[in-house]
Parts: C-alpha cells; sequence; structure tokens
C-alpha cells in the first residue's frame, strides 16, 4: 500500500495518513477573500472528506515524489 501523510486545516497538529488508492477526488478553490481551501475526498474515511492544510499541487507532488521512489527501489532490486 502507498500512504501520504498530511496536515488537519483546522488543527495542524492532527496529522492525517491516507491510502493513495483510496483517494477519490483532491477540491481545492480560493474564496473571495483569497482564503485557499482543500478537501481530500477518500471511500476509507468517517463521511468521506477531510479539509487539510496542504494544496492539491502539494498533495499531486508528494504522490509523484512517492511513485518516483517506487521506481527506483524497483530497478534497484533488478
Amino acid at each position: 500500500m502507498k500512504f501520504i501523510t498530511l496536515t488537519d486545516a483546522n488543527q495542524e497538529t492532527r496529522k492525517y495518513t491516507i491510502n493513495v488508492n483510496d483517494i477519490a477526488c483532491i477540491e481545492t478553490y480560493v474564496n473571495d477573500d483569497g482564503k485557499l481551501f482543500t478537501w481530500i475526498y477518500e471511500k476509507g474515511i468517517d463521511e468521506g472528506t477531510i479539509y487539510v492544510k496542504e494544496t492539491e499541487e502539494q498533495i499531486l507532488n508528494a504522490l509523484e515524489r512517492q511513485q518516483t521512489i517506487e521506481q527506483i527501489l524497483k530497478n534497484a532490486v533488478r
């Protein structure tokens, strides 16, 4: 399984470990006051959503890094 850790947007001391295979959607928007909001929609979380501090771009970068690490490890084993 592949996991990433994200920070709760309302309580930064709270972290979520998310199974990347369960992410259904990442929603980020900026309100009229310029405040950024990001939600993760996942099958494995109560009510299916969490409000996180990271932006969609940061989350996607973390997922790409995870894939790169896995590819490097896979090639090193050969």
